[in-house]
């Protein structure tokens, strides 16, 4: 959405001009992490990208850089099973998950029957109030990155509407919070995340104002549910790494 004053004359046009555009139309960007291997953090590379570096947030599709602390508002939630070709063969494909059956007695590298690798990842759908020129992001959690996931539900269930002396829960989407980026040491070295397990780096700032309620959040909640998300934009850029890596990592958010 643009901070541009409104010319008179679309008043009265206001949502002409889509009559052919639907769901299958629109793609939905990532909230990317960017790592120390990360293509589009090498200058040398055709794709650099100016200001990357590691540790950063990046707009998967418009490639802006947020820097590595941003404001988010999230308001709305699901999960999915990505599949893999083993040794970063590519994406196949997408499912619900516990729709297909899997092998889980490695906890930590999930496969298929073919022998593809299965990958959860939790979607937090969002704006960021400071950009809402740049609209809906998806921000996806996954292996590791799910217990931040999980800490930031938690945190997101506490928050209480008090309605006259009575405590609520508030909607998923009541409030701004704050993530920041920091490097962590894992068990292959060490990586950028958003924060330790024990203690993301995730704090809520104050409730959404009515105005970012109406502008940016009552017509996306229905809007992203109808659409069928690109999830090739989560497959990593980083040289000479393997899908578990990229999982137990939880690289390009």
């Amino acid at each position: 959405m643009s901070n541009d004053l409104t010319p008179d004359f679309l008043n009265e046009q206001a949502g002409k001009g889509y009559d052919n555009v639907t769901s299958e139309d629109y793609q939905i960007p990532f909230l990317k992490i960017l790592q120390t291997l990360s293509s589009c953090c090498d200058e040398e590379d055709e794709t650099y990208i100016e200001g990357a570096k590691p540790g950063l947030f990046m707009n998967s599709l418009n490639s802006r850089i947020y820097g590595d602390s941003i404001n988010i508002i999230p308001f709305y939630f699901d999960k999915t099973w990505l599949e893999w070709k083993p040794n970063r063969g590519g994406l196949v494909g997408q499912h619900k998950p516990k729709s297909i059956k899997i092998d889980t007695t490695d906890f930590s590298n999930w496969t298929t029957e073919s022998g593809n690798v299965i990958t959860e990842h939790h979607n937090f759908y969002c704006v960021l109030p400071d950009y809402p020129e740049d609209g809906v992001l998806i921000l996806s959690l996954s292996s590791s990155g799910i217990k931040h996931a999980k800490f930031w539900q938690s945190m997101i269930s506490n928050v209480k509407l008090n309605i006259k002396g009575e405590l609520k829960q508030a909607p998923f989407y009541s409030s701004i919070w704050n993530i920041s980026i920091s490097k962590v040491k894992g068990d292959k070295g060490t990586y950028f995340a958003i924060g330790p397990q024990e203690k993301p780096n995730i704090k809520r700032i104050s409730f959404i104002s009515k105005d970012q309620y109406i502008n940016y959040i009552k017509d996306n909640i229905d809007i992203v549910k109808s659409i069928e998300v690109n999830y090739s934009q989560v497959e990593s850029d980083k040289k000479g790494t393997d899908i578990k890596q990229i999982s137990d990592d939880s690289i390009e958010y």
